[in-house]
């Protein structure tokens, strides 16, 4: 009887092979997270925010917006936050992975570029 145990805990679990999921993109292969937060907007992030006490922002504010909670009062530690979080946005390409909407060049600069060829 106990070795039929054993035998069904062993087939339960799960087999650790080692090998690792395939990258999807440069900053899969070097370790580095593109965006590091879960809400995809400003609103669920305030919102997210909103919800935590001063000791729980200071922590957030190290381990996920990598930045020093020198603010004692609440409402500036969250608009230091919110701020953050919209450099991070705006550094990489979008959250989905689409190109940000860039404006395209006019006629008159066009010419000017191609002056240069």
């Amino acid at each position: 009887m106990a070795k039929s145990n054993k035998s069904k805990e062993l087939a339960a679990k799960k087999t650790v092979t080692g090998a690792l999921a395939s990258p999807r993109s440069v900053y899969d292969i070097i370790g580095q997270d593109t965006f590091p937060y879960r809400e995809k907007t400003l609103a669920e992030y305030s919102k997210t925010l909103e919800k935590l006490d001063l000791a729980d922002l200071q922590s957030h504010a190290i381990a996920v917006a990598s930045i020093l909670p020198n603010v004692d009062k609440r409402e500036r530690l969250i608009d230091k936050l919110e701020r953050e979080y919209l450099k991070k946005q705006s550094a990489f390409v979008g959250s989905e992975g689409h190109l940000r909407n860039e404006p395209s060049p006019s006629a008159e600069v066009t010419a000017i570029l191609k002056r240069g060829r």
